[in-house]
């Protein structure tokens, strides 16, 4: 089986944004330009749900600003071509940005938030220039960490005794930090820390990074750029201060800025990444409305861009060989065959993405108590009826549309004790003993059937 899901590799990153693969070009070149003109401490949340491609926008917003550091002839850049016309590429002032990328899930088991930033600092490509002020930050973020953080008894005394003998305060530590902190940022330039996969840490680091990175990270020419799912952020929040704690008006504490990211153009993704459905691949281009059917389906749920490509993998190893079988076959007659085609074709790819999205309704699904779920897939859409060949817009078409529906889930997921020998939607289409099928069904949305494709 293979995995759709693109790494955020610098080769990926750079193919992302020539192709434009996921329409969000337009929306980078004004976030750069944005960035471009902030004056002073910055510290700005770029929401969006979870699979939506957070952590692509903003690895191909550190490689601009990297390009906007190194390249002297912006216009002559490949990359900046694709994001700036001419008008755009005059309002971006050239200056030098250091940048870093921070995985917070990645470091949610770490001690302090601080020390793993600095760490980040320590892998970044400019780190070479500023050592000496990286080697003294750790020791001073050590120093804070010992101050700040729990610590036994003898480690506590022996602290004690140190600001006995006029070791530093915080206050001094804190002063400290900003001194070394400053000595990063390229002079007349900016340093960007992007900070990623915050929501999805532990309550205890989420909310210290938040507030050691208030304390302690504040200057003039340093910018904080959060890519967050808000919803879930706050959720963690009130999980460290309590249920009843207003987590966005905490959250607001620490961002000036917040932006909700702006959709992927999904017909675009679509267009870009043509071939991931395999089995579409099967058909001839004038009965291939398959991927029609596909993009209904993740309309209706809802998906993200990572949601689609899990979909899309399922399906391929869910379908790709019945429908070769079918395709191939020769011995089934045409009205048994377009029968099963209506099973592989629109009940089986609802079955993967409805287990997909709800688990508990899937389950009500595959034992006959939740049919309303195909009426908009089915009823409410153009292709089952196209190939049942009925008029939805001629007199009760779709009510004889919605009584095949139910009476073809009620055959195979909800049979009375007098199974149907058959069920004939009409002269092209029949399936016999429709009831046989369900096994059949879930085996194969669970990729564990005789028929599934790895």
């Amino acid at each position: 089986m293979q995995q759709f899901d693109l790494q955020p590799t610098d080769k990926n990153i750079q193919e992302s944004i020539t192709n434009d693969t996921t329409g969000r070009n337009f929306y980078l070149a004004k976030f750069i330009t944005l960035l471009n003109n902030q004056t002073g401490p910055w510290s700005v949340a770029l929401d969006a749900s979870w699979g939506s491609g957070k952590t692509f926008f903003v690895k191909e917003c550190q490689l601009v600003l990297n390009i906007c550091t190194t390249d002297n002839n912006l216009s002559g850049n490949s990359i900046i071509a694709k994001l700036f016309d001419p008008k755009g590429l005059s309002e971006i002032t050239k200056i030098p940005y250091n940048t870093v990328y921070f995985d917070a899930w990645e470091n949610d088991n770490d001690i302090d938030p601080v020390l793993s930033i600095i760490n980040s600092i320590s892998l970044s490509s400019w780190k070479d220039t500023a050592v000496r002020s990286i080697n003294i930050l750790l020791d001073i973020a050590s120093k804070i960490s010992a101050t700040t953080l729990h610590v036994d008894p003898k480690s506590y005394i022996d602290s004690i005794r140190s600001n006995l003998k006029g070791s530093n305060t915080e206050e001094e530590l804190k002063q400290k930090f900003s001194t070394e902190l400053s000595r990063l940022i390229p002079q007349g330039g900016r340093l960007v820390i992007f900070i990623d996969e915050l929501d999805r840490c532990k309550p205890t680091y989420a909310v210290k990074l938040l507030e050691r990175i208030k304390h302690y990270f504040t200057n003039e020419n340093v910018t904080f750029v959060f890519s967050v799912d808000l919803s879930e952020l706050q959720n963690t929040v009130k999980h460290f201060y309590g249920e009843q704690f207003d987590g966005l008006q905490y959250l607001d504490r620490f961002f000036d800025l917040v932006i909700p990211l702006p959709e992927p153009d999904i017909e675009k993704y679509y267009q870009k990444t043509n071939g991931i459905l395999e089995v579409s691949d099967l058909y001839n281009s004038d009965q291939n409305y398959f991927k029609d059917v596909c993009k209904s389906i993740i309309k209706h749920f809802g998906f993200s861009i990572r949601e689609i490509n899990h979909f899309y993998l399922r399906l391929n190893s869910a379908i790709y060989n019945s429908i070769d079988q079918l395709l191939n076959n020769r011995t089934l007659l045409p009205n048994e065959s377009n029968g099963r085609f209506v099973l592989v074709e629109f009940i089986l790819p609802i079955m993967v993405a409805l287990n997909m999205h709800n688990t508990d309704e899937y389950r009500q699904f595959i034992n006959g108590n939740n049919m309303d779920v195909l009426i908009p897939l089915l009823v409410k859409t153009d292709f089952f009826a196209l190939y049942c060949e009925i008029n939805k817009s001629e007199g009760d078409g779709e009510q004889e549309l919605t009584n095949i529906v139910r009476k073809l889930y009620q055959a195979i997921f909800n049979p009375t004790q007098d199974k149907l020998p058959a069920l004939t939607i009409n002269d092209h289409i029949a399936i016999e003993y429709p009831s046989r099928y369900r096994k059949e069904l879930i085996d194969s949305s669970s990729l564990l059937s005789r028929n599934s494709k790895y």
